[in-house]
């Protein structure tokens, strides 16, 4: 028994030398059975914008709860002014 080498998958060539099929892109050799289309382009693609009209909301909820807005606790650290109508001073204490 001889022992026959393996083959690697990408060793082995398939039937396209033998059927020569013409090319699908440009006009010079085009096969007539299909669609002919221009060449391949050098510009690049420009992005088509289209605007997505969803059933979502139109506006800005990102700061909504169930509860109402949510916000940060209104904390301050200065000292309260005094009020205009209170008479604290001490001097007028006699």
């Amino acid at each position: 028994m001889e022992n026959k080498p393996k083959l690697l998958s990408c060793m082995i060539k398939g039937p396209a030398p033998i059927y020569k099929l013409q090319t699908l892109v440009g006009y010079e050799g085009h096969c007539l059975s299909r669609p002919r289309g221009p060449s391949y382009t050098i510009r690049p693609q420009t992005k088509i914008h289209i605007p997505s009209f969803g059933p979502g909301p139109q506006y800005n909820v990102s700061k909504l709860t169930n509860y109402g807005t949510d916000s940060p606790p209104a904390y301050t650290i200065a000292s309260r002014k005094p009020f205009k109508g209170s008479q604290n001073n001490s001097s007028r204490m006699i």
